[in-house]
């Protein structure tokens, strides 16, 4: 399966369109909002418990977030390594780069960034990016629309 890249239409969505390319099969931002039923406009944003459930209910899992230790991104993605994840794919917060002191929810496929915001042209190295957490994805039921890396 290939996972497209979905842009966010507001600028608090980057966490359910990021649960819309991970579901795939023409999901999208709308179509998570709507199963959930709220946009998180009020509290700018959805949080990883309303992603974990939805995500759960249409089969796939997605782990405890761990806070990478090591103080630059080429640390905390050596011990990602080390753990033996870093081919799984995760959803990933890092440092917004449009918004001061905001996070921001990227997709990592095992391969490369999926990046929501609509202002990031390609996909950028994950070099890139500040990572705040990495939160491995897994999936319930075999198929063969699985996000199998």
């Amino acid at each position: 399966m290939s996972i497209q890249r979905i842009l966010q239409p507001v600028d608090w969505g980057c966490l359910p369109t990021v649960a819309a390319m991970i579901v795939g099969d023409d999901t999208t931002y709308d179509n998570v909002i709507r199963d959930i039923g709220r946009d998180g406009e009020d509290t700018k944003g959805l949080d990883d418990i309303e992603i974990s459930q939805y995500l759960l209910a249409q089969g796939f899992v997605m782990a405890q977030a761990v806070t990478p230790i090591g103080k630059t991104t080429e640390q905390k993605l050596r011990w990602i390594n080390s753990l033996g994840i870093m081919s799984t794919p995760a959803v990933v917060t890092v440092n917004s780069m449009r918004f001061t002191n905001t996070p921001h929810v990227v997709l990592w496929t095992g391969k490369e960034v999926l990046d929501p915001n609509p202002e990031i042209v390609e996909n950028l190295p994950l070099l890139t990016y500040t990572i705040q957490t990495w939160a491995p994805l897994g999936w319930l039921l075999e198929s063969e629309d699985s996000l199998t890396p």
